[in-house]
């Protein structure tokens, strides 16, 4: 069982972690299924981890690996090997979260008004997607589809803002 400051520092590492494979795959539910993936590894790997080190890039490794063998899996390239280079060497150096949170920030600022406000209905109070549908007056399946969009959006403006700043 994991000691609880391991635990800790993955749970620390989330977002970072989350928008690292989110901008590797630019798909919001794969995204999430390999973070689970690569939360499990972490977890049976525990001993592996050197205390005082970096735990954000020995974290990414392992999802550069899970994405690398997802893509392997499924026969189709998310991203070439030298943008995932770049989005880790970027992330690296700006520390585990920075980057991210910036790109993020950024994206953010330049999506339309009302994918801004479903974004912050879903992810920031939490709402379901009948619930959101129903305060904007629209079904649940076309709240799905606009927020799908959105995700996809925001994440192909993350990885490109991260690998941009990563050729600087």
């Amino acid at each position: 069982m994991p000691s609880s400051e391991f635990t800790r520092e993955l749970l620390a590492a989330r977002s970072s972690l989350f928008g690292f494979i989110l901008a590797m795959v630019r798909d919001f539910n794969l995204a999430e299924e390999l973070f689970q993936e690569v939360s499990v590894r972490i977890l049976e790997r525990e001993e592996e981890f050197t205390p005082g080190t970096s735990f954000g890039a020995w974290a990414r490794a392992f999802a550069r690996r899970t994405v690398l063998e997802e893509q392997r899996r499924r026969g189709r390239l998310m991203l070439d090997d030298r943008a995932v280079a770049a989005v880790s060497e970027k992330m690296d150096d700006d520390g585990d979260e920075s980057g991210q949170r910036e790109a993020l920030r950024h994206c953010l600022e330049n999506v339309h008004r009302n994918s801004r406000r479903l974004v912050a209905l879903r992810y920031e109070q939490d709402l379901s997607m009948e619930e959101i549908g129903s305060r904007l007056e629209r079904t649940a399946g076309a709240v799905q589809v606009a927020l799908s969009r959105v995700r996809a959006w925001l994440a192909d403006c993350i990885r490109n803002r991260l690998t941009a700043g990563a050729e600087t």
